[in-house]
């Protein structure tokens, strides 16, 4: 009797496997293939990650078996392979006194301009309406010239923790996306490149591919 319950569950075993089997060739079967990185929903490329101590990299390793794997998979270990960081940003610069009224909106946003009004009216002392231009007072162009060259100094320091808070924030939105989807969707580490330039189509996609987990 052992021996026959246990022939009976090694094929309702197999039969399972084999259930399993059909219906993984059927949804890859229904599942269009993606030639290109671009037609993915999500993409990273590590050498594109800004240089900033907010975001730190680890290195992938081939184990002996030859399966890829990171440092991160047994606990203790030092670090895994991409780190990010909120980093701390900074806000511009404001703009001296000498220019107020003048200074025209996007200079207090991270990508703005600074720009100002070339004239503006106002009413003078006996009730009259006077245009007065922007280039008519000296203080208020050399005032210009100082207070622009300090936001664009400002700005290009700031660069490389905007880049990594973009970066921050596109790795949050996506761990949220795959607790809502994990069934349906999965993320991966991807090596190598193969470009192929076929007669029904480009080719241009990682080769090897990983599963990984936020």
């Amino acid at each position: 009797m052992p021996g026959i319950v246990s022939d009976q569950r090694t094929e309702a075993l197999e039969r399972t496997k084999r259930v399993f089997r059909f219906l993984k060739a059927f949804a890859d079967r229904n599942t269009p293939v993606k030639r290109t990185l671009a037609e993915q929903p999500w993409a990273l490329r590590l050498h594109d990650l800004p240089a900033h101590p907010a975001i730190t990299l680890g290195t992938v390793e081939l184990s002996s078996g030859g399966e890829s794997t990171t440092e991160a998979t047994e606990p203790g270990n030092a670090m895994p392979l991409i780190r990010v960081r909120r980093p701390v940003l900074t806000k511009p610069p404001f703009p001296p006194t000498a220019l107020a009224g003048w200074v025209l909106p996007g200079w207090e946003l991270w990508g703005g301009t600074v720009a100002v009004s070339e004239s503006r009216n106002r009413v003078g002392e006996r009730g009259e309406q006077i245009t007065e231009r922007f280039d008519t007072d000296p203080q208020r162009a050399e005032s210009l010239r100082a207070w622009r060259a300090q936001w664009e100094a400002w700005a290009a320091a700031e660069c490389p923790a905007r880049e990594a808070m973009d970066v921050f924030d596109r790795l949050y939105e996506l761990r949220g996306q795959l607790e809502l989807e994990g069934e349906r969707v999965e993320l991966m580490l991807g090596d190598g490149r193969l470009r192929w330039l076929r007669s029904d189509g480009a080719i241009d996609h990682p080769v090897l591919l990983q599963r990984v987990e936020i």
